[in-house]
């Protein structure tokens, strides 16, 4: 059963669960350990309604609620596989590093979009400064710092890096912090 915007999914499967999952991603948002059948969006689709199998042992009104805990960052799986992830210091940020051949995402937060892509930091850490005036991240070429630069207003906010700057010429570090 989809909701009525069609962005949520309610299945039930032979293993005997019931998963609300986001249609377009296939990834299973919640799963219920019981069999349901009948289930029903009301029409503002804040809630669905079901009954649980067995005929008989139950029914359930559950409210749906979007979260914005765990909004995710559609990235099309660029965070997959993520050695590392650093949030800025005012949350604005997102960087993750996923290492050799891809190098660094940095994502808008607020936007949920990918806004700059640093390839040349290959390594598996990265970390914004506490004063957020670059990032940190491991390399081929050892532990390096890139300027960040920021532009625009609002939601129209842009970032930028500056050069690497080799700061600690030590290769093939796994974790810092």
């Amino acid at each position: 059963t989809f909701n009525h915007r069609g962005d949520l999914l309610v299945s039930v499967s032979w293993d005997g669960q019931t998963r609300f999952s986001n249609p377009w991603t296939g990834r299973v948002e919640i799963g219920l350990p019981r069999l349901s059948g009948r289930l029903m969006f009301s029409p503002d689709d804040r809630q669905c309604a079901t009954i649980f199998l067995p005929v008989g042992t139950g029914q359930a009104l559950l409210e749906i609620q979007e979260s914005p805990v765990l909004a995710r960052i559609e990235s099309s799986g660029q965070l997959r596989h993520a050695w590392s992830l650093g949030f800025s210091p005012d949350g604005r940020w997102l960087a993750s590093a996923v290492g050799a051949g891809v190098g660094i995402r940095v994502f808008d937060t607020a936007g949920r979009r990918l806004v700059a892509t640093l390839p040349e930091c290959e390594g598996r850490t990265v970390l914004f400064e506490p004063d957020g005036g670059g990032l940190l991240a491991t390399s081929s070429n050892g532990i390096v710092r890139l300027p960040l630069t920021t532009a625009g207003l609002g939601t129209n906010l842009t970032i930028s890096f500056g050069p690497p700057q080799v700061i600690f010429p030590v290769r093939n570090v796994i974790a810092a912090s």
